[in-house]
């Protein structure tokens, strides 16, 4: 559920009150869901408020602007793990906050786990080389060439979870050299 501005929610109190207007078509023009505008006009009905009334309960142990930056961290860094963010959050703000609690904050703004696909990077020297050889070898009879038996290997798992927002591109795992050894 999105949460509207007071103007929204008043908007759409306007809007429910007007004939032949549906919640739908207000949820339409406020880019939300048709159940937000029942809710809203709702609480209105029964209340005459528009907005919330105070949340009960423990308060959060961040503030909004600290879950913000919070958020921009996690963009920046997101191999991050809950410890490294717990960390963060300690030497930025002085406030110490659990793992566990740091989990459903990222949850909370978003974030979901992905597993990135690996990709290796090749330098100038070894894309020469590549070329190099193909040049040599590009009228070569493949007739005189001895094939063995091959083995494929593919870099998929690398243990590693990057935290993104839905829709946004999974960042690639980038390697700059592969090693291999055959017993």
């Amino acid at each position: 559920m999105r949460n509207l501005t007071h103007e929204e929610c008043l908007f759409a109190v306007k809007e429910a009150q007007k004939p032949n207007k549906t919640f739908s078509t207000i949820a339409r023009q406020l880019h939300c869901d048709r159940r937000t505008i029942s809710r809203i006009v709702a609480r209105f009905n029964e209340t005459g408020l528009l907005a919330e009334q105070e949340k009960l309960g423990r308060p959060t142990s961040l503030s909004e602007g600290q879950q913000r930056s919070l958020d921009k961290y996690i963009s920046k860094n997101p191999t991050a793990t809950s410890n490294q963010l717990s960390n963060y959050i300690f030497n930025k703000f002085g406030i110490r906050v659990s793992e566990r609690t740091l989990q459903r904050y990222r949850r909370a703004l978003g974030f979901y786990p992905r597993k990135p696909q690996t990709k290796v990077i090749s330098t100038q020297a070894q894309v020469e080389k590549r070329h190099l050889f193909a040049v040599e070898h590009q009228n070569s009879d493949l007739k005189k060439w001895i094939f063995i038996d091959e083995t494929q290997v593919q870099l998929r798992n690398t243990d590693k979870i990057v935290w993104v927002k839905r829709g946004e591109p999974t960042p690639p795992h980038e390697i700059s050299s592969l090693r291999s050894y055959v017993n």
